[in-house]
């Protein structure tokens, strides 16, 4: 696509000089830029994908899991840094969905205790899980398709009359 034509007259910045000041970002700022804005696919692309891990933000946060396949040691605490909280910010950069070393973390998410509602629950003080955090854990999950796991479909559990679990959640 040519974006050269495009101007915002208000501001004076051209669509082409925010490509290009994209294109300058982090690994991941390229790869959804090349994809979503320029259109590119195939093996340009991909290439553009394994940066991601290689380098910038998904280097740093890849290189921070521990040993034990967790970020700080912890499924949600400290929030923001935990393992949680990086799968779902891994999965939002675009993280190629075969990294093993994610599969791998996700598959420990997806062993985690369940509530008596039957989602994933962190929390050892209530019994029902979290609606939210269930649907990141289905969003990051399926993205990494943690082999032979529920959520290595990407398939929600309907319930009859249709829906999903989450719409009943009492949290």
């Amino acid at each position: 696509m040519d974006y050269t034509w495009r101007h915002d007259r208000q501001n004076g910045v051209s669509v082409d000089v925010v490509i290009a000041w994209l294109m300058d970002g982090d690994p991941a700022i390229r790869f959804q830029a090349a994809r979503d804005l320029l259109g590119e696919s195939g093996p340009a692309l991909e290439r553009r994908r394994t940066l991601i891990a290689r380098e910038g933000w998904g280097r740093t946060l890849l290189d921070a899991r521990g040993s034990d396949g967790l970020w700080c040691g912890d499924f949600y605490v400290p929030k923001w840094k935990c393992t949680h909280y990086v799968l779902a910010e891994l999965r939002g950069l675009d993280l190629d969905p075969a990294d093993e070393a994610c599969r791998e973390s996700v598959g420990l998410v997806l062993d985690a205790p369940s509530g008596r509602d039957g989602g994933i629950n962190y929390a050892k003080t209530v019994e029902v899980s979290d609606v939210c955090v269930n649907g990141m854990i289905l969003d990051f999950s399926s993205w990494f398709r943690a082999p032979g796991r529920p959520g290595s479909t990407g398939k929600s559990p309907a319930l009859r009359g249709g829906g999903t679990r989450c719409a009943r959640s009492a949290s």
